[in-house]
């Protein structure tokens, strides 16, 4: 995740690293959140004047990660105590899109610092 934010990255591979993010938050949300907060932590430490903009950012992130789990937990009843969903490719498209649309909103700044 920190290369996504920090690095360049051909367009190209967005898609399947998105992909391979929201299974990473399936199976260890917890490592997720860990990476979020530490994130977070260094922007605050680096320039408050962006942490809340990258709060926000992350915030609608991961508002949009809890949508798609809930759809799934609706659509996918057995799947609420193993948190193991079957996501098809509109549920990896619509994340691609919430990631997509997070990186524009935080690279400029974050790549700044």
């Amino acid at each position: 995740m920190k290369t996504l934010l920090f690095e360049n990255i051909d367009q190209d591979l967005i898609g399947p690293a998105s992909s391979s993010l929201l299974a990473m938050i399936t199976a260890r949300k917890n490592i997720y959140i860990e990476l979020c907060q530490q994130v977070m932590l260094q922007q605050q430490q680096a320039d408050s004047q962006y942490s809340q903009r990258l709060e926000m950012a992350f915030n609608t992130l991961n508002n949009g990660i809890e949508e798609i789990f809930n759809e799934k937990e609706k659509e996918q009843p057995g799947s609420v105590q193993t948190k193991i969903y079957k996501f098809s490719y509109k549920d990896f498209n619509r994340f691609e899109k919430l990631f997509s649309s997070f990186l524009i909103n935080v690279r400029g700044f974050l790549r700044t610092h």
